[in-house]
């Protein structure tokens, strides 16, 4: 499913930030470009506007405050002018998972699979949520899950 994959790819580049201890600090579906490929991995992904990007333990918006319900992606630490850390993206990558998912049949594996480690992201306590390499793998793990379903469905086709 293209879809997941462009969503690893996400995840994977905002890992590289992390790296360099960078925060994105606006991760959401507006910032994601979708390139599709004529060849595997058939979509390629790119986050843009890097406008707020930080350095980690950063307070880009100190003495700021935010409305949560006006920028639900944003995580509670960064609305109340917080400071950030690699779990600020965290939470914002979990609610683009959740945009995802709630397009999935309420009854998809996926959706099962996922559900619970989505809402692990999108906690309150940044200590809380799972890191970037734990996000990493279950993404990887739900692209093998989906490229074997989907190769059995040729197969009986």
């Amino acid at each position: 499913m293209l879809l997941m994959r462009s969503l690893q790819q996400v995840v994977n580049i905002v890992s590289k930030f992390h790296a360099r201890s960078l925060i994105h600090n606006d991760i959401k579906s507006n910032n994601i470009l979708l390139s599709l490929m004529y060849e595997a991995p058939w979509v390629r992904s790119t986050v843009i506007d890097l406008g707020a990007v930080t350095v980690k333990g950063a307070q880009p918006y100190e003495g700021k405050r935010f409305r949560s319900k006006d920028y639900p992606y944003l995580s509670p630490e960064l609305v109340t002018g917080g400071q950030v850390t690699t779990a600020s993206d965290v939470y914002s990558l979990g609610w683009l998972l959740k945009e995802v998912l709630l397009r999935f049949p309420i009854l998809s594996p996926i959706r099962k699979k996922m559900i619970g480690d989505v809402m692990r992201c999108l906690d309150h306590n940044p200590n809380l949520r799972p890191s970037i390499t734990n996000l990493q793998t279950l993404l990887a793990k739900i692209n093998d899950i989906t490229e074997l379903v989907n190769a059995r469905r040729i197969e009986n086709f």
